[in-house]
This record gives C-alpha cells, structure tokens and sequence, in this order.
C-alpha cells in the first residue's frame, strides 16, 4: 500500500511516510518504508527520497540506499 500511495503523492505524503519511518520500532517496517520511497516520481522527491535516505546515520541503511537509488533511477 504504502507504495501505490508513494507513487500517486506528493510532499506531504512524502513527509508522512518519513515520519512513519523515524517512528517504526520494527526494522522490518523501516526496511519496507524505505524500499517504497523510491517509488516516487517526481524528480525534486527523488531528490529528496536520497537525501533522507543517506542521512538516516546507520551503515545497516547502506543495502536500502542501493534499493531506493535503483528504484528511483526506474523514475526518471
């Protein structure tokens, strides 16, 4: 779901998804937010999607960066 919301948003919902991130307890659940965020179109999100994406500190967040910058490369 969080997909097909990703890939239809904007901003907001953008900004909405990234909140659910911040507060997941479950890596699961931020592994999963951060695979769909790539699902954006919008270059100035996309943009954005990898800013968060490298900024979220952790090395473990290294392998999802790779997934959302091969997901947003198909957006372009």
């Amino acid at each position: 779901m969080y997909r097909t919301v990703l890939e239809h948003g904007d901003d907001v919902t953008l900004d909405a998804m990234m909140k659910l991130f911040r507060e997941a307890d479950l890596h699961e659940e931020k592994v999963r937010l951060m695979r769909c965020m790539g699902a954006v179109s919008q270059p100035e999100l996309i943009n954005k999607v990898l800013d968060f994406s490298m900024s979220v500190g952790s090395t473990a967040w290294i392998i999802s960066t790779r997934i959302v910058m091969a997901i947003s490369s198909r957006s372009v």
